[in-house]
C-alpha cells in the first residue's frame, strides 16, 4: 500500500499538484513506517528531498539527504542508490566536485550489478556534473556512454 501511495504522489507531483503530492507522500511515509519497510521509507524521504530541491530549498534537501545516508546504508541497494543519486543531483550546482565523486562511485557499483537502465541515468548526470566543471571531453565520453547504455537497456544494441 505504501508503494502505491508513493507512486501516486510521484504522479501527482509530475502533474503539478504539489500540495496533494506532499499530503500523499506524508501518508506513504507513515504507511511505510507502520509496515516496517525502512527501505521504502528512505526512498520516499529521498524523493521528498528532491521535491524540496525543485521547490528551491536545496540547502534543506542536502541536509536531509546527508542524514539519510546512514539509514539508507542499513537497507536495500535501491534505497542506497536513491539517496546518493539524489544527493549528487542536489550538489551538482553548489559542490560539483563532490557530485562527480558520488556519481563515479555509483557508476562503478552499477557496472558490477549490471543495471544498464539505471547506469544510463547515472552516466547522464555524471556528464552534466563534469560539464559544469569545464571537463568537456570527459563529459562527452559519459554522455556517449549514457546513450549507448540506454540503447542496450532498451534492447537496441
Amino acid at each position: 500500500v505504501a508503494e502505491i501511495k508513493f507512486q501516486t504522489a510521484r504522479a501527482l507531483r509530475a502533474l503539478g499538484n504539489k500540495k496533494r503530492a506532499a499530503e500523499v507522500l506524508a501518508d506513504a511515509l507513515r504507511t511505510a513506517g507502520a509496515a516496517g519497510n525502512e527501505s521504502l521509507a528512505v526512498r520516499i524521504e529521498a524523493f521528498m528531498a528532491w521535491s524540496d530541491v525543485q521547490d528551491g530549498n536545496a540547502v534543506e534537501a542536502q541536509r536531509r539527504l546527508e542524514e539519510l545516508i546512514p539509514r539508507a546504508d542499513k537497507t536495500e541497494p535501491e534505497a542506497q542508490f536513491a539517496v546518493r543519486f539524489t544527493l549528487a543531483k542536489t550538489l551538482r550546482q553548489d559542490d560539483p566536485a563532490r557530485a562527480v565523486e558520488i556519481l563515479r562511485e555509483l557508476a562503478a557499483s552499477l557496472e558490477q550489478r549490471s543495471a544498464p537502465s539505471v547506469a544510463a541515468d547515472v552516466y547522464a548526470e555524471l556528464s552534466k556534473a563534469l560539464a559544469s566543471q569545464g571537463l568537456s571531453e570527459e563529459a562527452l565520453l559519459y554522455a556517449q556512454r549514457a546513450y549507448k547504455t540506454s540503447l542496450k537497456a532498451k534492447g537496441g544494441v
